[in-house]
């Protein structure tokens, strides 16, 4: 450097000219051995022996990153030549030199130190002692004697470390102690930040590992938040325990501090379950139904303490409740685990319905207040009630010589049973002995209930009969009820059968259910037609006759009903065979025709049987599609959805079950994808259906969560050193 081989030549001039340490400057020492460097202009030797006093200096600013560049302004002196500037560090070493001519100025610049902290430089010119008087701020040179640095203190400065965000949480856990399950606690940390620069929170979750339960939750939800340095923001959370037993874990805090991207906040807590009594009801109503009036019924209910603590309490009837309900007793104590009957009594009063509620008030918290509902009906004394259906009977045209039945129902739509004591022929009108009934005795109807009467017809002549038949009972309204029977008797004739249509088709059946078709037995003949029904040989069991007989009048007509009810999947043909008294037609067959098919069942398939989400990053989200489709041919319902078991629950899906699928048709469930830490996430999803085949399938989902790539940058090296350039000449490095 310039400024060394100065040195070294102003020692060997000093030294081969016999300087005494002493010597003052002269223009006549200049020789060869300073040309070397010099040249050959003797005001050099001036320059150099003769620096100019008075230097001054400033600095650009009093702040500094590390390695950033200082700029130093120096101001020259007040003696003749050229002077050479400086700039010193605290510990006295020069770091940078430059030379200028007197009377002007120059600026070096000298990068800031690494280390953070205050630092106080100095600007300083170099030159021959003798040229000032030496005193505070001189730097002698030990490798030229009596030359050296007269520095000047400029403005201290400070580097400041590059500004970051560090995270603390105080305290470092909340414990929730005992909780009682059903309750909630709350806890507050504060999330500060001790760094430099904005602290930003960019999610807050339960940790993975420890397992952490989901009784634990926080606020605030709505991320990121930023918290500015030396400042704090209140995390909330909350322990809402569901069960019994101790639950631990940690929330994690992701945030871009310098100390950790993720800081846990540990969690603990107890569920406990209070001492506490519950009751339990059963039934949960009591129905008495008919009660006559001025009797009573009791029915009873029972009161259970399924809790931990003694249940106590009140027992009366509800609001707008009868007073012909009763309860005792009036109040209860039941021990936990134990029981107590309670017995309600209905005694109406009068003809009507009463319902209303029997309200038990106890010290259940959770159920202070339960009703058993009760009903009933006051009725009168009970009574039988005669009638006849149909209220007459006609024959129509009998053969003489053959006979004719026909059936009423004797009812009773009384409260007490109903005795026909007698059953005779009206005498207004006379009626016919040609007509009989069976049974001849005295009938008993029970209340609500009824009984068959066959009457008989048997015209003995030709002509029409017309009478009744008297039914004598103990209903007290009507001791006596009649019921009309006519007929007419007719010379023998000739029947004839007449069927339609031919063939019944039933198409296709599902198995298990049935369907009904008919047929009509015509008599176009003049005497009654009779005859027989059954299924042809060969004809499947899956058909059924409404009757297996037939007894047409002549000019009338019977409707047969068929029913096929197939057993199984298949074709079911053949006939009913009819077999009648027509002498000309003595048989004929209706044909029957049918298949059982399968009742209509869905089908489920998933489409596509998984999901590969391939890396997502943490704190972002990724979704794909799979259908839910239905090849069957019933509506699919799909009641559930879940995550299999071990399946993270960064899985998560729409629409939420339950919901159908029409035959032929799918359904779209979206999954998403939302990583909450780095790893490999794989499972699957549940579907359950109504499908009974294959009641549960599942979706496989698989992912990868990666943390995004942090850029970094280095510069090498930190700092470029020109050295002392000549003016108007240039320097690279």
């Amino acid at each position: 450097m310039k400024q060394l081989r100065h040195l070294s030549l102003a020692v060997a001039l000093a030294a081969g000219l016999g300087f005494a340490p002493q010597a003052r400057a002269r223009s006549t020492y200049y020789s060869s051995i300073c040309a070397g460097c010099h040249g050959t202009t003797t005001s050099t030797c001036n320059g150099c022996h003769m620096h100019g006093s008075n230097v001054t200096g400033q600095i650009d600013k009093t702040s500094f990153a590390p390695g950033e560049t200082m700029t130093f302004t120096i101001n020259a002196g007040t003696k003749i030549g050229w002077w050479r500037a400086g700039v010193v560090d605290q510990a006295g070493n020069v770091v940078k030199t430059a030379s200028v001519a007197s009377g002007t100025s120059t600026t070096l610049t000298v990068p800031a130190p690494a280390a953070a902290g205050t630092y106080a430089y100095k600007v300083a010119w170099y030159g021959n002692q003798y040229g000032v008087s030496p005193g505070a701020g001189w730097v002698p040179d030990s490798g030229n004697p009596n030359h050296g640095y007269q520095t000047t203190a400029v403005t201290s400065f400070s580097v400041a470390a590059p500004a970051a965000a560090t995270i603390a949480l105080d305290p470092g856990s909340l414990s929730f102690g005992s909780v009682n399950v059903g309750a909630t606690a709350s806890l507050t940390a504060q999330v500060r930040n001790t760094g430099t620069s904005p602290l930003t929170i960019s999610n807050i979750g339960r940790c993975a590992s420890p397992a952490t339960s989901a009784e634990y939750a926080w606020s605030p939800t709505t991320l990121p938040i930023t918290v500015a340095p030396g400042a704090s923001a209140a995390l909330a959370v909350s322990y809402s325990p569901t069960a019994a037993g101790t639950d631990s874990g940690c929330l994690a805090v992701t945030s871009n501090a310098t100390n950790g991207p993720t800081t846990n906040l540990a969690v603990s807590g107890t569920g406990v379950v209070p001492a506490a009594p519950k009751i339990a009801v059963s039934p949960a109503s009591l129905a008495f139904g008919n009660v006559t009036v001025g009797a009573s019924s009791a029915k009873t209910f029972t009161v259970s303490n399924t809790g931990s603590a003694t249940l106590t309490g009140t027992l009366a009837r509800a609001s707008g409740t009868s007073a012909e309900y009763a309860v005792a007793p009036a109040s209860l104590s039941v021990a936990p685990g134990g029981s107590q009957v309670v017995t309600v009594t209905y005694a109406p009063t009068d003809t009507s319905a009463d319902s209303g509620a029997i309200s038990v008030s106890t010290n259940d918290a959770t159920n202070a207040n339960v009703s058993v509902g009760v009903s009933g009906t006051g009725i009168a004394a009970p009574a039988p009630n005669i009638s006849l259906a149909p209220a007459s009977l006609a024959f129509g045209t009998v053969t003489t010589g053959g006979t004719a039945s026909l059936t009423a129902q004797v009812r009773n739509t009384g409260t007490a049973p109903l005795t026909v004591s007698q059953i005779a022929r009206c005498t207004s009108p006379v009626t016919s002995d040609e007509f009989a009934w069976s049974p001849g005795g005295p009938i008993t109807v029970a209340a609500g209930g009824s009984a068959a009467v066959t009457v008989t017809y048997a015209p003995t002549g030709a002509g029409a009969d017309t009478g009744c038949l008297a039914f004598t009972s103990n209903d007290v309204t009507k001791p006596v009820v009649s019921l009309d029977v006519s007929g007419t008797g007719q010379v023998p004739s000739a029947p004839k059968l007449a069927v339609s249509p031919a063939s019944l088709a039933f198409g296709s059946v599902t198995t298990g259910t049935q369907s009904a078709k008919t047929f009509t037995i015509s008599n176009p003949g003049n005497a009654p037609l009779t005859g027989t029904l059954a299924r042809a040989s060969g004809t499947s069991a899956e058909y059924t006759l409404s009757a297996a007989s037939f007894s047409v009048a002549a000019g009338a007509s019977q409707v047969v009903t068929v029913t096929y009810a197939p057993a199984d999947v298949g074709a079911d043909a053949g006939a009913i065979a009819l077999t009648s008294n027509d002498p000309a037609t003595p048989s004929a067959s209706v044909g029957v025709s049918g298949s059982g098919v399968a009742a209509p069942t869905p089908a489920i398939t998933v489409a596509p049987s998984s999901l590969g989400f391939g890396t997502v990053l943490l704190g972002s989200s990724a979704s794909l599609t799979a259908e839910v489709r239905n090849s069957g041919t019933a509506a699919l319902d799909v009641t559930g959805i879940a995550l299999c078991s071990g399946t993270s629950a960064a899985f998560g899906w729409t629409p939420v079950a339950p919901f159908s699928v029409a035959p032929g048709q799918a359904a779209t469930v979206t999954v998403s994808y939302r990583p909450t830490a780095a790893g490999t996430d794989s499972g699957c999803l549940a579907l359950a259906s109504n499908d009974p085949a294959s009641p549960l399938v599942n979706l496989a989902v698989s992912g990868t969560a990666a943390a995004e790539a942090v850029p970094s940058i280095a510069v090498d090296p930190v700092a470029l050193d020109f050295g002392t350039v000549t003016v108007g000449s240039t320097a690279s490095r």
